[in-house]
């Protein structure tokens, strides 16, 4: 390479340096701007910073208050409007009422220039809201710049206000009790509930449940349920349900004989109805007899062992009939024979 040669390239590397430590000096200055705001070049640039709106979402169930127990959906909406790339973007939400913190521990992890986050917020109403009349959310947003870890201005938003009004909430049964018939097994009613919204109501939380007795298997009478109303739920619903009687058939046996000059008898009785695991609680005593020629009724007595499963059953009892027929058998008439 000759001294021409030479001399052009130092030239052309002493330009190279200087528009990269140029460049270099842009993109610092860039960079302060976009956290201190002012200009770079002819550019003004925005102070690294967010922005945000909030609002209500959800229309309330009357259309216009929402009531006890029922659910506020807000929406919050949070957008990176400088040039610098923000993170670690920490959320704090609050009824603006109360300047009660309702969460704490929202998080957004980066938000690049001109990007834009939603996150939805749901709020349960409390009686306590009823002496303010509406809900308004706060959220304050913290974040810093990830080029620097500079912390940006606090950006706080409120959403529009949701009108709330004192409706209590009503407690529906779902699945209405009804009688049942004795089978042997427990039939203790569990209901199930929900509110005037849809929503499925939980036992212990919601309402409690109790009962005139104890006894879910056996026929007692009335079954008595009280179910009453916890927290936003102030009713008290009732329903009643039986365990109904069985019906059973015994019946004592029908038997015909010739006259023989000896009581007829038959001590066998049929069961209709009655549970297997009950049959050996019955005990029987025939006492229908018949000696002449002619019928009667062949009577019996029954007797249960245990009378509360007896109370379980509605008998009938069907009585068969003892016959005693002649033992004398028609002589058929002789014709004379003519010759």
């Amino acid at each position: 390479m000759g001294k021409n040669g030479l001399i052009n390239s130092a030239k052309e590397a002493k330009k190279k340096s200087e528009e990269d430590s140029k460049n270099e000096e842009i993109e610092r200055q860039e960079l302060y701007n976009a956290w201190n705001g002012g200009t770079s070049g002819n550019i003004v640039v925005k102070k690294a910073h967010l922005s945000a709106t909030a609002k209500v979402i959800k229309t309330a169930t009357s259309g216009s208050k929402y009531g006890l127990g029922e659910t506020i959906e807000f929406e919050l909406n949070i957008t990176n409007d400088s040039r610098a790339t923000c993170g670690n973007i920490t959320i704090e939400l609050k009824r603006k009422e109360t300047n009660e913190s309702i969460c704490t521990d929202m998080y957004i992890e980066e938000l690049k220039p001109g990007e834009t986050k939603t996150k939805s917020i749901t709020y349960n109403v409390v009686e306590e809201d009823f002496k303010y009349g509406t809900v308004t959310l706060q959220a304050i947003i913290n974040g810093i710049t990830t080029e620097s870890d500079k912390k940006i201005d606090t950006v706080t938003v409120e959403s529009d206000s949701a009108l709330v009004n004192n409706v209590e909430r009503k407690m529906q049964i779902i699945n209405p009790a009804s009688d049942v018939m004795y089978d042997g097994t427990e039939h203790k009613w569990i209901p199930k509930l929900k509110n005037d919204l849809g929503d499925v109501l939980v036992e212990g939380t919601d309402y409690t449940v109790s009962y005139n007795t104890t006894d879910f298997i056996n026929v007692t009478g009335i079954i008595k349920v009280v179910i009453t109303g916890k927290g936003i739920y102030k009713q008290t619903l009732t329903q009643s349900y039986e365990i109904t009687k069985r019906p059973a058939t015994f019946t004592s046996a029908s038997v015909e004989r010739p006259f023989t000059g000896e009581p007829l008898t038959c001590d066998k009785i049929e069961m209709e109805g009655i549970l297997e695991k009950d049959k050996d609680k019955i005990s029987f005593e025939v006492t229908g007899t018949q000696t002449e020629i002619g019928n009667s009724a062949n009577a019996f007595l029954y007797q249960f062992s245990d009378k509360t499963i007896e109370k379980n059953y509605e008998i009938t009892k069907v009585v068969g009939t003892l016959k005693v027929i002649s033992d004398r058998v028609p002589t058929t008439p002789t014709v004379p024979m003519t010759k």
